[in-house]
């Protein structure tokens, strides 16, 4: 694309603040006294929710450089494998 015609976009307020909630998540079960390998799967796990819920509404999770729906349902599916298997590792 050519420099003029490519609008600049603005920062992705609505993407950080999901991946703040998955942050969230993660923190909040830090007070469980749950090993580390189960809190980092469910904070995955959540990222992975909130991926899918992401690319469902609006279509792209451009926090994470993901601009089409279809990359953002690869990156949720497997986000959310991994967190799911990191969260049952233990």
């Amino acid at each position: 694309m050519n420099n003029e015609t490519q609008t600049k976009r603005d920062f992705p307020y609505p993407s950080l603040l999901g991946l703040l909630c998955a942050v969230a998540a993660f923190l909040y079960l830090a007070k469980s006294h749950a090993p580390l390998i189960v809190m980092l799967g469910y904070g995955i796990a959540n990222l992975g929710y909130v991926l899918g819920g992401a690319a469902l509404a609006a279509g792209h999770f451009r926090i994470l450089g993901l601009n089409k729906r279809s990359h953002t349902w690869i990156a949720a599916v497997v986000v959310w494998l991994i967190g799911v298997g990191l969260a049952n590792a233990a």
